[in-house]
Parts: structure tokens; C-alpha cells; sequence
């Protein structure tokens, strides 16, 4: 009797206390527009299928905005406690919470702020982005809920930053620079048309700065004969060929 009553609490607590749930990937980064799946795995020994949320909430702050200042007070906190990340340890009253999408059998329903979006729960409780949107990078919190499983890890969290602002700062800036080294071979290349101060690798002899456009003089004599100075090319001049063409003379 005794024996039976152990085995029946053994079975009724591996039963009921069972549930563990795991995000096995902590960070992801991706770029504005692109698609992206969270991943949650989670053993239960429940013989209903659970209820699986998805919560998201904000940073605390920007994580790319600490990455660029490594000595502030919250970055020196964090090198000496391991165990604290001031970008998503803080208060949820200090932040946004929203629901994401839930999921009970194969019924799938989005968040209000979230309606009409490419949003799903897919496989067992991976959450899949069709397209990401500007404001998505946060923590996202995978919950599984059983009836028959009370205890246990019930849920995890992951992170997702999306390359918005600075992705599209850096791609204008890049179009610029590029539309700029455009000009200045143009410039460069096709002298007489407009006037450039910067040297392009791509013909690095050839210029049409003033400076170098006034190395072709037209000047006129007291009789009006037109007489053209080539100093450049004077300049340049061998004169070890001008003695040598006299001997041959």
C-alpha cells in the first residue's frame, strides 16, 4: 500500500511538473523588411496541447545606442554582474508590453497592434515575422501554458534587433559618397567640362582645375601675332634630346 501511494505521487508529480520551455537562440539581428523566425522549444507531458503566447516588450534602451557608448554607468554595471543586461533588466512598468499572437491546437490569433500583419505561430511555438516592421526590435517572451502542467519553466525570452535608422543612414550616406567619387571621375576624365580638386585613381593624369588649365596660356604680342605657350610640355622637356638631334644634324 504504501509503495502504491509513492508511485501514484511520483506519477502525478512528473505529470504535472513537467513543462519546460527554451529559446535556444538569445539574440537575433536582421534587417528592416526581412523576414524572421523566433524559435521556442518546450516538453510537456500533457496530453493537451498548450496554449503558446508570445509577449513582446521594449528595451529598456537602445542596444545600439550602448553599443557606441561602452563607458557609461549602466555598461560598467553590467562588465562586473554578469547576470544583469540594464538594455532588457528593468521594471515593465518602464516599458511597452504587448501580446504578439497566441496559439491553442492549430487556432492562431495576432495582438491588436499586430492585426493585418505577415505574423504566425508556426511548428510548436516557433514565431515567425513575414516582414519586419519599423519598432520591432525588443524582447520577445515565449509562454507555454498547460492546465494538467502547474509548475516548471513555463516560459524564456529572446531577443530581435532590426537594422531600421541606421541601416537607412548608412545606405543614403553610401549613395552619396558613391554619386561623389561619380562627379569627381567625371570631372576628372572629361576635362573642360567643370572643374575638380580632387584626384580620381581612375585617370590621374588628366585635370581640369584652374591650376592645371593655366599651364595653357594664349597670349598676344605688341604686333598681334598670337604666339601659345606650351609650358607643360616645356617643362617636361629632355633636353638631353634636343643635343642629341643636333649631332645628327
Amino acid at each position: 500500500m504504501f509503495w502504491t501511494v509513492v508511485g501514484a505521487f511520483v506519477l502525478a508529480t512528473g505529470y504535472a511538473g513537467a513543462i519546460s520551455v527554451q529559446c535556444p537562440k538569445k539574440r537575433y539581428i536582421t534587417i528592416l523588411f526581412q523576414p524572421v523566425t523566433l524559435n521556442c522549444n518546450f516538453q510537456t507531458t500533457a496530453s493537451q496541447p498548450p496554449v503558446v503566447t508570445w509577449k513582446y516588450k521594449s528595451y529598456c534602451r537602445d542596444p545600439i545606442q550602448a553599443a557606441l557608448n561602452p563607458n557609461s554607468a549602466e555598461n560598467i554595471l553590467s562588465q562586473n554582474n554578469p547576470n544583469y543586461d540594464p538594455n532588457i533588466d528593468c521594471a515593465d512598468s518602464l516599458r511597452t508590453i504587448r501580446i504578439v499572437a497566441s496559439k491553442q491546437a492549430n487556432a492562431v490569433t495576432l495582438g491588436k497592434e499586430f492585426q493585418g500583419r505577415k505574423i504566425s505561430i508556426i511548428n510548436n511555438a516557433d514565431l515567425n515575422i513575414g516582414q519586419t516592421a519599423w519598432g520591432d526590435s525588443g524582447v520577445y517572451v515565449c509562454s507555454v501554458i498547460s492546465a494538467q502542467d502547474l509548475s516548471g519553466n513555463s516560459e524564456d525570452y529572446t531577443e530581435l534587433i532590426v537594422l531600421d535608422w541606421l541601416l537607412v543612414v548608412l545606405v543614403v550616406f553610401g549613395f552619396l559618397l558613391l554619386i561623389l567619387l561619380v562627379g569627381i571621375c567625371w570631372c576628372q576624365c572629361c576635362p573642360h567640362t567643370c572643374c575638380c580638386y580632387v584626384s580620381c585613381p581612375c585617370c590621374p593624369n588628366r585635370c581640369c582645375c584652374p591650376r592645371a588649365l593655366s599651364r595653357y596660356r594664349i597670349q598676344v604680342d605688341p604686333d598681334g601675332n598670337v604666339i601659345y605657350y606650351m609650358e607643360k610640355e616645356l617643362a617636361n622637356m629632355d633636353p638631353t634630346r634636343t643635343k642629341n638631334y643636333n649631332r645628327s644634324q
